[in-house]
């Protein structure tokens, strides 16, 4: 299966939320940012009929796995594996991000803006 890249509309949000975090989600906070997003992707799935949005890369908690435990052998999430390596909310979202741009460097994609 071929890896696809964020659609442009999620990459332009995600751009957004990362430029101006209370403006979307109402503070810099990553577990907000999972809360939207969780909404966000259930709205796209109502919507678009079986069409496949890409919000995030398909494997991209596997990917964060592999880069703060060394493996991706965890039952846990994106968010749970960042907040336990930094305590301080702001810098668990800037985490975030720099994980996202870093796996979707690795993958040939361009990161977000």
């Amino acid at each position: 299966m071929k890896i696809k890249d964020i659609d442009k509309t999620e990459r332009e949000l995600l751009s957004n939320i990362k430029q101006r975090p209370a403006l979307y989600i109402g503070t810099t906070s990553l577990e907000y940012l999972q809360h939207f997003l969780y909404g966000y992707y259930s709205a796209v799935l109502l919507r678009c009929s079986g069409e496949k949005h890409f919000i995030l890369p398909d494997n991209f908690n596997e990917f964060v796995a592999n880069k703060l435990l060394g493996h991706n052998d965890t039952v846990l999430n994106y968010c749970t594996l960042i907040n336990n390596i930094e305590s301080d909310k702001t810098k668990a979202f800037e985490l975030f991000f720099k994980l996202l741009d870093e796996c979707l460097i690795a993958q040939g994609f361009e990161p977000i803006e």
